[in-house]
Formats: structure tokens, C-alpha cells, sequence
């Protein structure tokens, strides 16, 4: 017989195929959004995605779900594979005073030593992680 899990216990349950880093905003980038960039600071990361905030509250008005968007640029020099990368926004969440996003990269970023090595040097590897609109898209 199967049975359901309660709501709470699924959302505990990490169903990425790859683990997340937790960063906590030490790398910035700056995001090309309908044509015009804007600051963000990188929250997690794995190799298919990343978590993303802004203080621009304003930003969550203008990003839509399923939008591509491109990164431009990125503060930490180890972070330059970042640069160029094409994604699409998965989820978004906002209130009067941030907005933070969800994107899947276009596709799983390489695992190149530069790749490997800053994810060895941001060793704070996260299992699981309850953000509301998160699943396993990133």
C-alpha cells in the first residue's frame, strides 16, 4: 500500500540531483533583465542553478517566471565561469523590501577545475532547504 507524506515532511525531502552552496551574498552579480542590469547577491549555487537577491523590491514587479536572463558579470574573480551564463527565472518571491529568485541555468555548468575548485573553497554544502517555491528545479 502507498501512502502520502504530509506536506511538511515533502518538502523537507531534497530531490536535487546535485548539492547546493550556500554562499550568503559573499559573490555578486549583476543580472542582464530585459535589457537593463541590476545587482543581485548569490545566496546558493549548485550546477544547475542558484538563489539570488536583491534589495530592489521593485525588481519583483518586473521579473516574471520563465523569463531568460543572462549574468553578466560577477564580484569574486573564482566566480568568473559565471559570466555569459544563459538561465531562466523558476520561481520568485518579493516583499516591499527585497526580491529573491530562483534560476536554472540553460544548462549544468561544467565541471571544470575552476568550477570544482570554487565549490571546494565554498564548502558549505546544503542538503535541503525550505524556501517557499523552491523544488527541484535548481
Amino acid at each position: 500500500m502507498i501512502t502520502e507524506q504530509p506536506r511538511a515532511q515533502r518538502r523537507a525531502i531534497e530531490r536535487r540531483m546535485f548539492a547546493r552552496y550556500e554562499l550568503n551574498g559573499d559573490i555578486r552579480c549583476e543580472l542582464d533583465i530585459a535589457g537593463s542590469l541590476f545587482p543581485f547577491l548569490v545566496d546558493d549555487i549548485s550546477l544547475t542553478g542558484m538563489r539570488l537577491r536583491s534589495p530592489e523590491a521593485r525588481l519583483y514587479r518586473l521579473i516574471r517566471v520563465g523569463e531568460g536572463i543572462r549574468i553578466q558579470a560577477a564580484s569574486d574573480e573564482d566566480a568568473r565561469f559565471l559570466r555569459g551564463v544563459q538561465a531562466q527565472v523558476i520561481w520568485s518571491a518579493g516583499s516591499e523590501d527585497w526580491v529573491v529568485i530562483g534560476v536554472a541555468f540553460a544548462g549544468p555548468l561544467s565541471m571544470t577545475p575552476e568550477v570544482l575548485g570554487f565549490l571546494q573553497r565554498n564548502k558549505t554544502s546544503m542538503r535541503s532547504f525550505d524556501q517557499p517555491g523552491s523544488g527541484a528545479e535548481h
